[in-house]
């Protein structure tokens, strides 16, 4: 066999496993190009943790609660945003104030300086004085405040023991109190605590339940359960086990509760 013969018999077998190799490839499913139009990656392509991936149909069907997470940071995001605008404007209010009584005081003391009343002079020198202290005053309040917390928070923080113990309930409280303030800006810090305690006791019932005096006998606690799973579906709706981890993690950061998440994983499912 000549050498041109072999060069051309190798190029026909690298032509043949080339073929063989674009053939294997799968060609992807509707929902599968569906998924990668939506930010989806195949097995092949993904970079993260093996557990957490989840397959086409799993990510289409959760991708409006990634969308609802995705809403619910930036919310935050802008609530934050407005707060720290919210208290720049107050603190350039202050010293705009502060700073035109200073420049009326001294217009006032070239005038007495003019005409030569020493009283008025010794009384404008006082309430520049006055001025200036209560300015500085008030700086090293607000210092103070930024750098320990407020009384009523304390003694509100010694009552809601939940606040310190469970970081799941304090990012939740922290975000309802933030949220509430700025679009009540009005309202008393005092208010705003009753406020989100109520509003994290309505979100979490569970975590403030006395298990011994909600106890019930075992016929009544079967009854009961079983009446309850019959109304709302919720208690007895079956989950995939990435559903489960995916609905115990928005529990646990505080994004939605079970009974939201199984709400909106129904309503996805078209149920």
């Amino acid at each position: 066999m000549s050498e041109e013969q072999v060069v051309t018999n190798e190029q026909q077998v690298e032509t043949s496993e080339g073929n063989t190799e674009q053939q294997a490839a799968p060609e992807l499913s509707q929902v599968e190009q569906k998924a990668l139009e939506m930010g989806w990656r195949p097995k092949s392509d993904f970079e993260g943790d093996e557990d957490d991936f989840i397959d086409a149909t799993e990510f289409v069907r959760r991708k409006p609660l990634f969308e609802k997470i995705d809403h619910v940071g930036k919310e935050l995001r802008e609530t934050r945003k407005a707060l720290k605008a919210l208290q720049e404007h107050h603190t350039r209010v202050k010293e705009a104030e502060y700073q035109n009584a200073l420049k009326q005081l001294r217009a006032e003391k070239k005038t007495a300086l003019e005409e030569g009343d020493a009283d008025r002079l010794i009384e404008i020198d006082e309430q520049m004085a006055e001025a200036k202290a209560a300015e500085a005053s008030q700086r090293t309040q607000q210092q103070q405040q930024a750098a320990q917390p407020h009384p009523n928070f304390v003694q509100w923080v010694g009552k809601n023991q939940w606040y310190q113990s469970d970081a799941e309930l304090r990012s939740v409280a922290d975000q309802i109190g933030t949220a509430y303030a700025v679009k009540n800006p009005d309202t008393s810090p005092d208010d705003v605590l009753k406020y989100v305690e109520q509003r994290v006791r309505k979100l979490y019932p569970e975590n403030f339940r006395n298990p011994n005096k909600e106890r019930p006998s075992a016929v009544e606690g079967r009854t009961q359960n079983q009446g309850s799973e019959r109304k709302d579906g919720i208690s007895d709706y079956p989950l995939t086990d990435e559903e489960r981890k995916v609905m115990q993690t928005f529990v646990r950061q505080g994004i939605m509760t079970k009974e939201q998440y199984i709400k909106d994983l129904k309503s996805v499912k078209g149920e």
